[in-house]
């Protein structure tokens, strides 16, 4: 974790140590904050350094078990899993688990054992990837928007939505601004656009959303100017 973030963890430890604290038992406050303090600020690291959470049960697992290889460690004596289980008061299937969880796997570690073994990375999904069913439904949607458009529309309430909404250069513009351009007034603009997107959502069966068209949808034909 970032220093700051940890520090703010602290904060928090602090506010509960506050809120909790009752001077009547006759212990000092800095001594009570200070476990609160800790508790929080070791339980935000907890949940913060690994990529996948675990529950608060299996985290105070985790750090027993690792407690306990320390202590046979700087004794100098050997150890196993089902040794390390039996100290910490779990079963050795539980504790394997536990202390595999902080295990580093590269993404091109082989995952099957075949003649031809595949690697993590090509299971993984990619969420920016083209969904061509997507696209499909995008383009035929579009399809009937661009000839919606065309059908349907006056060049005049044409080229409202295409200045309005900035179909052909991206710029969103105010009814002020294509009113000035048509010589209009600002509520006259905003009437044609209203009948534009009114006909075109009852007579196209379309979902009208003007500011979708600019990302997805440049006219086929300029927009001409009444």
């Amino acid at each position: 974790m970032d220093e700051e973030d940890l520090v703010q963890e602290g904060y928090i430890g602090l506010l509960r140590a506050a809120k909790r604290f009752d001077p009547d038992r006759g212990i000092r406050f800095s001594t009570y904050a200070r476990w609160w303090v800790r508790a929080q600020m070791t339980r935000a690291i907890d949940h913060t350094g690994r990529p996948v959470r675990l529950p608060g049960c299996a985290v105070e697992q985790t750090r027993n078990l690792r407690k306990a290889m320390k202590r046979f460690e700087s004794v100098g004596v050997e150890y196993t899993t089902a040794d390390l289980a039996e100290e910490v008061g779990i079963d050795k299937e539980r504790a394997e688990l536990l202390l595999s969880q902080g295990n580093t796997i590269s993404l091109e570690q082989p995952v099957d054992d075949g003649p031809r073994p595949r690697p993590l990375d090509r299971f993984l999904s990619d969420d920016e990837a083209p969904q061509p069913d997507l696209e499909a439904i995008q383009t035929q949607e579009l399809n009937r928007m661009d000839d919606a458009f065309h059908s349907l529309l006056t060049e005049r309430q044409r080229f409202v939505l295409t200045r309005r909404y900035g179909l052909d250069d991206g710029e969103f513009r105010t009814l002020s601004e294509v009113g000035k351009e048509m010589g209009l007034s600002r509520e006259r603009v905003r009437q044609i656009e209203r009948e534009a997107l009114t006909r075109l959502r009852d007579q196209s069966g379309i979902r009208v959303a003007p500011p979708c068209w600019v990302r997805w949808w440049p006219p086929r034909r300029g927009a001409a100017r009444a």
